[in-house]
């Protein structure tokens, strides 16, 4: 990607109001230089100086699943204390210590436990305060230095009996729990703002590494917490390999390459379309709010059931506690939760929309669609269309009657059933990628004119370009768009700023030149 740095400071809002922060997030330095790229018809950038083994301006990352963890994995026999004694021992009394020191004794101090953090534990390295942390607060009983013998006991405890995604989440949730929750994840994203080269520009702008904590959090939720009750369990954890995440984004310096969950250049894109949205800065999005997104391109219908039906990130019965709540404190208006969206509500619902492929939004929206049933009927299905139907008549494009449309969309889906479909059908691995072409049909009438209207050789890219989902690609096209126009918004500043100082210069001089004319 393309190294120009961004500038520190956010833009201004224009007409912001009851909002302690008043403009949008900085670009990342790593942002795209639209100069040297250009963003063909499937929406992937190109950069046009690179060559034919590096086509893509920027190289995206994913971590592979384990989509067949289940149960508990087994214990690796090379990390059994006896054999790892040495090791261990040697860790400590290399830095501090002597033959006549006892275990309890020899400690180090947190700066200089980070090797114990990543060689012997296999956490990563911005693990180790938090890491450091609990050792003392399990095993210190009161100390806050960890001693030699307060690690052997960690270890022997926490380290030998589990296999490393269980030694991960049992780090990571808060001790006697048997999940992880939301502000679980806090500390460990702290340590990474606070540590990582990528998000080092973020370090003057706290409120908006409160917002991309926020992000993260909400992200790996979506994908892991398949309840949405704000809950993911060991299975969970283990089948999404959520080590292996964090174990990449610490050893990766560029923040945005990791695009499964700590991507800086998603955060943005989410960020500035909640905000573009949120037009009288509550932090709340309104149902008359969320139709104008993507130019209205969805049906009120459908945004209807997203506030009544869709899922949220931390169930709906349950208290808010989002930072979006903090600049609520002294709202007291009547208000119900589904009366409104939350930023994190947003993040799944756009993570859902922009990438109809996968299990998490084709449950997102199948709960939309049946508002809760298990079956979605013919009957449901026209009674979504015939809005459709209205739009396409009213905007003067070419009528798919119902019939024809629900003819080629069951062709693609091949339901197990004729009368009503299942949540199943859309899941069928031949159909996945297609599927979604459905949801569009009934609610997003801008996608489904494109799928109508679609090419072989639009189609073909896309299958070749290097993304890993549709959301990268969206997100990678998105932020190319935003970072242009913050690009235009600048050079404009600047030369209204330019035009000011000259004009400036004018006034002066005309104000203390002196006069030619004789006094009367």
């Amino acid at each position: 990607s393309g190294s120009s740095k961004a500038t520190s400071s956010g833009r201004s809002a224009v007409g912001s109001s009851n909002s302690s922060v008043n403009y949008l997030p900085p670009l990342s330095p790593y942002k795209v230089n639209s100069s040297n790229n250009a963003v063909n018809g499937s929406n992937t950038i190109i950069n046009s100086s690179t060559d034919s083994s590096n086509k893509k301006s920027i190289t995206h990352v994913n971590i592979p699943r384990n989509m067949g963890g289940r149960g508990r994995g087994k214990p690796s026999q090379d990390d059994a204390y006896e054999l790892r004694e040495k090791e261990i021992v040697h860790a400590f009394s290399s830095v501090r210590g002597s033959a006549s020191m006892s275990a309890g004794q020899i400690y180090l101090q947190v700066e200089e436990f980070e090797h114990v953090t990543k060689d012997l534990c296999g956490f990563p390295t911005f693990f180790t305060v938090p890491l450091y942390k609990r050792i003392c607060q399990q095993f210190g009983n009161g100390e806050a230095i960890v001693t030699l013998d307060m690690f052997t006991r960690f270890w022997k405890s926490e380290i030998e009996p589990f296999d490393p995604s269980d030694r991960f989440f049992r780090l990571v949730k808060s001790p006697g729990e048997d999940s992880i929750k939301k502000d679980d994840f806090g500390p460990f994203i702290d340590e990474l703002l606070n540590s990582h080269p990528g998000l080092e520009f973020l370090s003057n702008h706290a409120e908006f590494q409160e917002k991309y904590k926020l992000t993260v959090i909400t992200r790996i939720f979506y994908q892991c917490s398949t309840g949405h009750n704000g809950r993911i369990t060991a299975r969970q954890c283990r089948k999404m390999n959520l080590l292996d995440s964090f174990l990449f984004v610490g050893q990766e310096e560029d923040i945005n390459k990791v695009t499964q969950y700590f991507s800086y250049e998603h955060f943005y894109v989410l960020y500035c379309r909640f905000w573009e949205l949120d037009q009288d800065r509550d932090y709340r999005i309104t149902r008359d709010d969320l139709m104008r997104y993507n130019d209205q391109s969805l049906s009120r219908m459908i945004v209807d059931r997203i506030f009544d039906a869709a899922p949220r990130p931390f169930g709906r019965n349950e208290p808010l506690t989002s930072l979006s709540d903090s600049h609520k404190a002294n709202d007291t208006s009547p208000v119900g939760h589904d009366d409104y969206l939350s930023y994190e509500d947003f993040i799944y619902f756009m993570l859902s929309e922009e990438d109809k492929s996968n299990e998490v939004s084709t449950r997102y929206w199948f709960s939309c669609l049946t508002h809760g049933d298990s079956k979605l009927s013919f009957m449901e299905m026209r009674k979504f269309y015939s809005r459709q139907l209205h739009r396409m008549q009213s905007l003067g494009h070419e009528v798919v009657p119902f019939e024809d449309m629900l003819c080629q969309m069951l062709d693609m889906i091949k339901p197990k059933n004729s009368d009503f479909l299942v949540v199943e059908d859309f899941l069928q691995s031949e159909c996945c990628q297609v599927s979604g072409s459905l949801f569009d049909a009934l609610f997003n009438l801008t996608k489904y004119l494109q799928f109508e209207q679609r090419d072989a050789f639009t189609e073909r890219t896309k299958r070749e370009d290097e993304f890993d989902s549709e959301w990268d690609r969206f997100a990678c096209y998105d932020y190319s768009r935003l970072a242009m126009e913050e690009e235009a918004r600048e050079e404009e500043a600047m030369e209204i700023d330019w035009v000011t100082i000259d004009d400036g210069d004018d006034d002066d001089g005309d104000e203390f030149m002196p006069s030619r004319e004789a006094p009367f």
